[in-house]
């Protein structure tokens, strides 16, 4: 449809929700679980045009140069108080056999270990994004965020119904989030791009 009908503005300039400040992660939370695909990936951070046309195969090519959403987050977390425990689960793995065809995947063990460490943390930040592309081989067709990552969002905020969620996508392109923001736990929404 027509993206400036009616339909498609409606709640676009509603102002934000009032929700607990979650934004900086406060003193009192002790326990965050950071999960999604591209939460422990410079493959994903760097995209296309990085080591490769398509980007990076994997880490191992960075030989550990740059750091992670995982690693920043323990180290800061960390040296602020060593009291807080940074625990990290992927929640799903990107399969893209094309671009237009990627979903992220999870195994039952998967989710259900990412939906119990989420019911036991304080915080949940949720890293989604997708896959390294670029030029004519990253088209696609669709601007939905791959269903499996959807899937993971809303089993971690049944599995946590009063835990606050940041999320973080991370891409090279917006993304429709399928009403994720909307979810009443979902405290902060980041578009961080390719950082």
């Amino acid at each position: 449809g027509d993206p400036g009908a009616a339909g498609h503005r409606a709640g676009t300039c509603e102002p934000p929700r009032t929700v607990a400040p979650t934004l900086p992660l406060g003193v009192s939370v002790r326990k965050v679980l950071v999960t999604g695909p591209t939460s422990d990936s410079r493959a994903f951070l760097s995209g296309g045009w990085t080591m490769h046309w398509q980007g990076a195969c994997d880490d191992a090519e960075f030989e550990g140069a740059g750091e992670t959403l995982r690693g920043a987050l323990a180290r800061v977390l960390g040296a602020r108080s060593p009291a807080v425990n940074v625990t990290h689960t992927p929640g799903c793995t990107i399969s893209a056999p094309t671009h237009a065809t990627a979903d992220c995947l999870a195994s039952a063990e998967e989710r259900e270990r990412v939906e119990r460490l989420a019911a036991e943390a304080d915080a949940v930040v949720i890293a989604i994004g997708e896959e390294n592309y670029t030029e004519k081989p990253g088209d696609i067709d669709d601007l939905n965020l791959h269903a499996g990552q959807v899937a993971l969002v809303r089993a971690v905020a049944e599995a946590a119904p009063s835990t606050p969620i940041v999320l973080v996508v991370i891409g090279g392109r917006p993304r429709l989030l399928q009403g994720l923001a909307k979810l009443p736990t979902v405290a902060a929404v980041i578009v961080a791009f390719l950082p």
